[in-house]
């Protein structure tokens, strides 16, 4: 199910119903697929999006808590949501926990 959502987002995306048929023909073959884009993605953001996207997987690996970013980063003084959008929904904020962590665990797993 976690792939048929990367999809239907990445579907949401799209305004024309040219683009959405033609993106149709087109999807990912499963979420290594959907990962590779997704990273492609990232890489093709301007650089300081990528430098960003980058020190929060940096971050990530040393710190789960949503509020425990190294004070010295720009993670730390950015909201969480802004965070979250340079990574390309690779990490979400769980509200109820009250941490950022990976989407999904093969996310965590794609990147090892």
């Amino acid at each position: 199910f976690f792939w048929v959502d990367w999809q239907l987002r990445d579907l949401c995306k799209l305004m024309r119903e040219s683009d959405i048929r033609t993106r149709l023909g087109k999807l990912p073959k499963g979420l290594t697929g959907d990962y590779n884009e997704i990273i492609s993605s990232i890489n093709s953001q301007p650089d300081c999006n990528l430098s960003l996207a980058t020190e929060v997987y940096a971050s990530f690996r040393t710190s789960i808590s949503a509020h425990n970013f190294p004070a010295t980063s720009e993670v730390s003084t950015l909201g969480v949501e802004v965070l979250i959008h340079s990574c390309e929904g690779l990490l979400l904020l769980d509200k109820q926990l009250d941490v950022v962590r990976f989407s999904h665990l093969s996310v965590q797993e794609y990147l090892e």
